[in-house]
């Protein structure tokens, strides 16, 4: 079919959007990063559910194994807590859409629709909680002007459906819902029974309905579709492409791969955790200074070892440079870290390195270089 309009004079297929989110332009997923004075309410399924949504991508099943290898490969080391009873790890990632994320859960199952959550800011929840109530009051009322037209000569099925039909409070939350809900549990559960035939009916006429809906709701879920989505992309250990499926064929060639984590083959070392509490207090100084990195230099700033850190780091590059110019395959890199309270440069040479290569300790640039075999 030949195509008309601006489009198509220009040579270019429309974007494509689907509820306000354009889904055609190329979109790459981040690591999460909390804004400064947000507020964020999530889960794994309730208003939204992402679980859904990746089994259109994935199917029913996607190895644990495979998603958690591929997100620590892309993402890096768990960025948000998890349940330490039922889950390994949780990632949580950005989705086109400013204010939503998607949670990545690995625990011990493969279901795809028990691995995806979503967190919202707290504006957008209530947006989509209006949006909810009344795009649930309208389907209410189009199925109770369907009953009583269905079910006439039943005054049962008639006063059951008034019954359910009746206005909600003005202004009424959805806690407040709940609580009328549980105090009226019984005549609520009461009037279910009576109405089973009128939901079967329904089902018959038009199937399994989409209860409500609307454009906020349709640009979230197109969001979080496109983030789930973007899992499939490619990244590469090695020569070696692996997407949240699994291993990819390496012949092809894949050019939308993205770069594995910036800080990939760093470690975390346990003892940092010895004490959870002490670690947690200087996670939560550091982001009270500043987002991310911003936080932990002026931490380190206020130690009054900030200045001690970049001449080390200096040191390091340096060793780095000349010693990997040198040719020497035995060199193994140096990372800082603390000796008697002061940064050192730390160097590790191979254990069947030459034997004309000392080890022991020297100043560089008023630095403390310590060179030991590994």
């Amino acid at each position: 079919m030949r195509r008309t309009g601006p489009a198509a004079a220009a040579g270019r297929r429309p974007a494509a959007r689907a509820g306000g989110v354009n889904t055609a332009r190329r979109f790459t997923a981040q690591p999460f990063r909390r804004e400064r004075g947000a507020r964020y309410t999530g889960a794994m399924s309730g208003t939204l559910r992402p679980g859904d949504l990746a089994k259109e991508v994935f199917g029913e099943e996607l190895h644990y194994g495979a998603l958690m290898a591929y997100c620590f490969r892309r993402f890096g080391p768990p960025n948000v807590g998890s349940d330490d009873h039922k889950d390994l790890c949780r990632w949580r990632i950005s989705t086109p859409m400013e204010g939503v994320f998607l949670d990545i859960k690995i625990g011990g199952s493969s279901h795809t629709n028990l691995m995806f959550g979503y967190i919202v800011e707290e504006r957008i929840e209530l947006a989509l909680g209006r949006e909810n109530r009344a795009g649930r009051r309208r389907w209410r009322r189009n199925v109770a002007r369907w009953a009583k037209r269905r079910f006439r000569d039943d005054a049962t099925v008639l006063a059951a459906i008034e019954e359910w039909d009746a206005p909600l409070p003005k202004g009424e939350t959805p806690e407040q819902e709940m609580a009328r809900y549980d105090r009226d549990r019984d005549k609520q559960e009461a009037n279910r029974r009576i109405m089973e035939p009128v939901w079967k009916a329904r089902r018959e006429a038009f199937g399994d309905e989409i209860r409500w809906c609307g454009p906020l709701k349709d640009r979230v879920d197109a969001a979080l579709r496109a983030a789930i989505a973007d899992l499939k992309r490619p990244v590469y250990v090695r020569d070696v492409p692996i997407n949240a499926t699994g291993t990819m064929d390496h012949m092809k060639g894949h050019r939308r791969s993205v770069q594995p984590f910036h800080a990939a083959g760093y470690c975390v070392p346990t003892a940092i955790w010895e004490d959870k509490d002490a670690f947690s207090d200087l996670l939560g100084i550091a982001q009270a200074h500043g987002e991310g990195a911003v936080g932990v230099r002026a931490v380190v700033a206020k130690l009054g070892v900030a200045k001690d850190l970049d001449a080390a780091h200096a040191v390091r590059d340096k060793l780095d440079d000349n010693w990997r110019h040198a040719g020497r395959r035995w060199w193994r890199g140096a990372w800082v870290e603390t000796r008697d309270d002061r940064p050192a440069v730390i160097v590790r040479v191979a254990r069947n390195a030459p034997k004309d290569v000392g080890t022991g300790e020297a100043v560089i640039n008023g630095v403390t270089v310590v060179v030991e075999r590994a």
